[in-house]
């Protein structure tokens, strides 16, 4: 009986001992997650903290940005003025040079509080 009772007690050791390995392990694995969320958090908070520290400027680049980026979309129900809304982007997509286009997305993106260019790297890829 005493040969049994040292097995049991060893092996009742091993599973305390595992059992505690794993309750570490989950422990740790969700002081991890609880860490990426925090740290997730954070940053859309401070995401959104600039985006309304921008919004709240209450600037005229956007209004100009919308009023120049409108211009053609007027011109082109007018059919005299449809060749030179034709021709202007024919030239533009043929002879612009791609920094200044980068430039201009960036003012653009400024005026209208982005912190981050729009991905057109697909269409200038395409000019």
């Amino acid at each position: 009986m005493g040969i049994f009772n040292s097995i049991a007690t060893m092996a009742n050791g091993v599973l305390e001992r595992r059992a505690k390995r794993s309750e570490q392990r989950f422990n740790l694995e969700m002081a991890e997650l609880s860490a990426k969320a925090q740290v997730a958090a954070k940053a859309a908070e401070n995401e959104a903290n600039w985006e309304g520290a921008m919004a709240s400027k209450n600037t005229w680049m956007d209004d100009y940005w919308t009023l120049v980026l409108s211009i053609p979309l007027f011109m082109v129900f007018f059919p005299a003025l449809q060749g030179y809304v034709k021709s202007g982007f024919d030239v533009l997509a043929q002879s612009v040079p791609e920094w200044y286009v980068w430039a201009l997305l960036a003012s653009i993106s400024a005026a209208f509080a982005r912190k981050k260019l729009p991905n057109v790297a697909g269409w200038l890829g395409k000019r």
